[in-house]
């Protein structure tokens, strides 16, 4: 889970930047993008990556797991389960990534909380 989000954060500021530079929103050469990003960028930050993304892929591949194996013998069990594990696996990474923001950075999206 840690390296997809690796690699999905990196295409994103990669994406970002190709896109905005394309239409003329970046008027700014790579670098220069890259460095303000980075500057921007503190240990609060890697803490909340690194903890959101073990933490709730673990939840997920739990959940998903304890619904596969509660599956009885009929056919019909199988999309009905894992519907619901999928809701709930859903359910549980917004969860763990709201208290996760209270914890760290002591506010919920924009509202500060502590």
């Amino acid at each position: 889970i840690f390296c997809l989000a690796i690699i999905t954060a990196t295409s994103m500021i990669v994406t970002g930047y190709v896109i905005g530079w394309s239409v003329g929103a970046i008027h700014v050469p790579w670098t220069t993008f890259l460095n303000g990003i980075l500057r921007e960028f503190n240990s609060l930050d890697l803490l909340f990556f690194v903890s959101k993304t073990s933490i709730a892929g673990a939840f997920a591949g739990a959940i998903c797991c304890i619904d596969g194996l509660s599956v009885g013998s009929s056919v019909t069990d199988v999309p009905r389960v894992s519907s619901r594990s999928g809701i709930r696996a859903l359910t549980a990474v917004f969860v763990v990534s709201a208290v996760l923001s209270v914890l760290i950075y002591g506010r919920l999206l924009v509202f500060k909380i502590l």
